[in-house]
């Protein structure tokens, strides 16, 4: 699995995207959302599901606290940082999903997986 992570959009799918992977892997995520009011949200909602994961007997307090370490929030494209992957979760709207996939080619190296979260757009349109 990849060190380093991004997750563009900290909404529920993004969110999900970035504790799932923060879970299953040793990997620093960064979660990027465009403004802090969005950022906050994210916050909250990450701090949720580690909770849950915790009264569900998913995880000890202990692994708890260290998924939270290695979870970063951002509110700049270009400060997701260095990430060997990285998965676009925005809203449903393919001109956004292009603007984003863009600028991913513009900051990140061939090397770098760039993903799409979508359920309904195709993905050669994107």
């Amino acid at each position: 699995m990849a060190e380093r992570v991004g997750v563009v959009g900290g909404g529920l799918m993004g969110s999900g995207i970035a504790y799932t992977v923060a879970l299953k892997s040793d990997a620093v995520v960064s979660i990027m959302e465009v403004n802090d009011e969005l950022l906050d949200r994210c916050r909250q909602r990450m701090g949720k599901l580690i909770q849950t994961g915790v009264q569900r007997g998913a995880l000890t307090s202990e692994q708890a606290a260290g998924l939270g370490d290695r979870i970063r929030y951002v509110t700049d494209l270009s400060a997701l940082g260095p990430a060997e992957i990285v998965i676009e979760a925005v809203f449903e709207d393919v001109p956004v999903k292009q603007k984003v996939f863009l600028q991913l080619d513009q900051l990140y190296p061939p090397t770098t997986i760039l993903a799409s979260n979508t359920s309904g757009l195709s993905i050669t349109e994107i």
